[in-house]
């Protein structure tokens, strides 16, 4: 709906990618391409996986997340380190998204079509400007090096400070 409602030109395009989980909402879904007519800009692929998806990612203008519960967004973090700039909604725990060059939204309609219009609208340099600092915030924040220190500082004190006293 948001895609639609974005009125963006026709060498505009969205691919679907995941699981086919629930077949309801894939038809839901399949059944909205259609009505909204949007059959030739609109492409479901099922999963993807090792170097079609980082092919698929890397050839991204822009990840679109509008996740209601994800927890930290992984495939977020994935397309931030291939310098594709992402759009996705506070309920992933990023909080910090949109100091990176991301866009963050709440989960509805209106606020994805008027970030989908505006990251249309981004020349290629600002995309490529954000795409550099979605990656530099995941390597900074949420890389191995940066979380594990963190990490394994939280579990040391946890040790120390909670010794196990028995009755």
């Amino acid at each position: 709906q948001a895609f639609h409602k974005a009125h963006l030109d026709k060498e505009w395009k969205v691919i679907i990618a995941g699981p086919e989980e629930v077949p309801a909402y894939v038809d839901l879904l399949k059944q909205m391409i259609l009505n909204l007519g949007l059959s030739d800009q609109v492409q479901m692929i099922g999963p993807v996986f090792s170097a079609e998806k980082e092919t698929l990612i890397h050839n991204a203008w822009i990840m679109v997340v509008p996740s209601y519960s994800e927890v930290i967004g992984m495939v977020n973090l994935e397309a931030a380190v291939n310098f594709v700039p992402s759009i996705t909604t506070f309920e992933t725990g990023l909080i910090d998204w949109a100091t990176g060059g991301g866009e963050l939204i709440h989960p509805n309609v209106d606020e994805l079509t008027a970030k989908i219009s505006e990251s249309a609208a981004w020349s290629k340099e600002e995309r490529n400007e954000r795409g550099k600092r979605s990656r530099q915030l995941v390597l900074e924040k949420y890389s191995w090096d940066a979380v594990l220190p963190l990490w394994k500082n939280t579990y040391q004190s946890a040790v120390i400070d909670n010794t196990y006293q028995a009755n």
